[in-house]
């Protein structure tokens, strides 16, 4: 009996830890009406309590303008993608303040980019990849300066 119940915690420690990991509030997952078009841009913003979190993009079309902001607005940060599932972005660039620097997202898992800028919110621009895909899923994480 003591078995079962220890087994049985365990399977609900792990499914409560993967679905936290994937649909908590720092996973943005812009789908379904919330997904933008081809050809059009959709503006998606992070909490602003999350350090770390992820971009779950089904059926990725058009591009996603990704606003990462910390609750503590004085804090600069740089941000980091990483643990890349799915094919690659077409490409992205880093929008803050305006600008438009290419930004390098990671190709591979265990690949990990970050940007240049330190702000207290950045903005990537990400454009879904060249074709159709199921899913597109990068995390990532704020580095605080």
């Amino acid at each position: 009996m003591n078995g079962l119940v220890r087994t049985s915690a365990i399977l609900l420690l792990l499914s409560s830890l993967v679905t936290c990991s994937f649909w908590g509030p720092c996973t943005l997952s812009p789908n379904g009406e919330d997904s933008p078009d081809f050809g059009e841009i959709k503006d998606v913003f992070t909490n602003n309590t999350c350090k770390n979190g992820s971009v779950w993009w089904n059926y990725p079309r058009g591009s996603l303008r990704v606003h990462f902001k910390f609750e503590e607005e004085s804090r600069k940060f740089k941000v980091c993608l990483f643990d890349a599932f799915g094919p690659p972005y077409e490409s992205a660039f880093d929008v803050t303040n305006g600008n438009r620097v290419p930004f390098q997202v990671p190709q591979e898992r265990g690949d990990i980019t970050c940007t240049d800028t330190i702000a207290s919110e950045i903005v990537l621009l990400l454009n879904c990849p060249s074709f159709q895909t199921y899913m597109n899923q990068y995390s990532y994480k704020l580095l605080f300066q």
